[in-house]
């Protein structure tokens, strides 16, 4: 599937996130396109194609640019506790950190 150029913009992707509480942490799990497709069932889902994941993906990465907000990039290929370990250890560490800090939108 093909989006507009238009369409398929930073702003247009952030718009549904306007104003909501902004995050503590964003948890990126990244996988490469390739490797998500060498799991079952990849292209099942309508959007479930390279193309697509390539565009979303350089979305993501633009995202991760705005250093407003606290995103950890973690391997997603890597054995699942040791991915279990590093979520966790980011998730206790922000928990100390925030406190009762106030609460901000996001993308105001």
């Amino acid at each position: 599937m093909n989006f507009p150029k238009q369409e398929f913009t930073l702003t247009w992707c952030k718009q549904p996130d306007v104003g909501i509480p902004k995050p503590d942490l964003i948890l990126f799990l990244q996988l490469s396109p390739s490797d998500a497709m060498k799991r079952g069932d990849f292209g099942n889902e309508r959007y479930e194609n390279r193309h697509f994941q390539e565009q979303v993906l350089r979305q993501f990465n633009e995202l991760m640019q705005d250093e407003n907000l606290n995103w950890k990039v973690m391997d997603a290929s890597q054995c699942i506790d040791d991915l279990h370990q590093e979520i966790k250890s980011h998730t206790e560490k922000v928990m100390e950190q925030v406190g009762d800090n106030p609460i901000r939108d996001l993308w105001r």
